[in-house]
This record gives structure tokens, sequence and C-alpha cells, in this order.
């Protein structure tokens, strides 16, 4: 499950990139209609450069990172400072919706593999 779950995280990165782009082309052309395959074409190219840079680029990768995760805070501050910045009406939905994004790589693939139906005599 666990395995699954990390392919259709991964699988859902380059489509989620592809459909934000042509997203973007209606909105600064709104007499562009999208079709299917102008977004399997799109999903196809970002999962191209990605494995361009995942190949050609992993030597800079580390500098890159390290440029941008450079300011740092303390362990105090990452584990009890939270704030709610979106506007929510409170601290525990602004923390709910905050999950979702780390939820979601966990049940991409929940409905694939249905829980084994166990009959009773």
């Amino acid at each position: 499950m666990s395995t699954l779950s990390w392919q259709a995280g991964t699988a859902s990165g380059p489509f989620l990139v592809g459909t934000l782009i042509q997203a973007c082309v209606i909105v600064m052309y709104p007499s562009y209609e999208p079709t299917n395959w102008q977004g399997t074409l799109m999903v196809i190219a970002v999962t191209g450069l990605v494995w361009l840079l995942n190949i050609y680029g992993s030597n800079l990768m580390p500098i890159f990172q390290n440029v941008m995760l450079s300011p740092r805070a303390s362990t105090t501050q990452t584990f009890t400072h939270f704030t709610n910045g979106g506007g929510w009406s409170s601290m525990g939905l602004a923390l709910m919706v905050g999950q979702i994004s780390a939820v979601y790589a966990c049940i991409c693939t929940s409905h694939l593999t249905p829980y084994p139906q166990i009959s009773y005599p």
C-alpha cells in the first residue's frame, strides 16, 4: 500500500503541474479551448523536464536546496509556533486545512485497494 501510494503521489505531481500550466494559458488567452490530448502532452512534457533535471541537474540539487532552505528556525519555534495566515476561523481549522497536502500522498490509492471482505459463517 505504501509503495502504491508513493507511486500515485509521484505521478500526481506532473499531472497537477501540467494542468496548472494549462489553466494559466486559459486565463491568459480566454479564446483557448483546452482538450484532453493537450493536457496529456503537457503532463508528458513536465515529466520529461523533471526526468532531465533529476539526471543532469543532480549535482546542482544540493546547492539549490541549501539556497532555498537557508533560513533556519529553532526546534522550539518549529514544533510549538503555529500561525493562521489563511484567516480561517480557528487555529484547529487552519491546521486541518494545512494537513490536506500531507495526507494527500497517503490516500492517493485508497480507492484502488479495497479492504478484504470478511465473511462469517
